[in-house]
């Protein structure tokens, strides 16, 4: 009888030490939720999903250089823009010999010459991350933790009932989130329609 109590025991124990990944990881996701929900006490959680995690793919470094692009092309278009704009401009006024007109020429010249230099500098940042990414993409894959994507109810500061979902990167104990994405942020939809574009 004494041996079935200890074993029952024991097994109680073992049981409660033995906690579940996805409770582990909804832990750790209400702590970072808190600091972006405010009405936390309306979070519900829906579904957790805990997949293992193998850099360099899911590694916090490249989802930091990916989540960099969106801003980047975003800027690389602008700048382009802005250089065609000025040089149509300049092409304008490059015939006309009135003081008023050669002031507007250097204005637009001085104009494509800054966005000029700014599109070749981004050019070479943006060489740079991909060579990063590629570099980084060449790696053997190693285990470096849990990747788990997360659905919930919550209530906006505005009082708006809404669906949130976040994806997580968390360490191989579940004891730390070492990074998150909003997928609804634009940035991340950007990202995706990045993605969605080599596929």
């Amino acid at each position: 009888m004494k041996k079935c109590i200890w074993f029952f025991v024991a097994a109680i124990v073992l049981t409660s030490c033995n906690v579940s990944n996805e409770k582990k990881a909804e832990r750790l996701i209400r702590q970072e939720l808190n600091k972006v929900i405010v009405n936390i006490e309306t979070y519900e959680p829906i579904e957790t999903v805990v997949d293992s995690a193998f850099a360099p793919m899911t590694s916090a470094e490249m989802w930091r250089l990916l989540t960099g692009f969106p801003d980047q092309l975003k800027l690389y278009s602008k700048l382009e823009d802005e250089v065609s704009s000025a040089k149509r401009s300049m092409s304008i006024y490059a015939n006309s010999h009135s003081a008023h007109s050669k002031e507007m020429y250097n204005q637009y010249k001085e104009k494509y010459d800054a966005a000029s230099k700014r599109l070749e500098e981004l050019e070479a940042k943006l060489t740079s991350l991909t060579d990063k990414i590629e570099e980084l993409s060449k790696e053997e894959p190693y285990f470096n933790g849990y990747i788990v994507r997360h659905q919930y109810r919550y209530v906006t500061k505005d009082g708006e009932k809404t669906i949130g979902k976040h994806v997580f990167l968390m360490n191989k104990d579940l004891t730390a989130v070492e990074a998150m994405l909003d997928l609804e942020d634009e940035k991340v939809k950007a990202l995706q329609e990045i993605i969605n574009l080599f596929n």
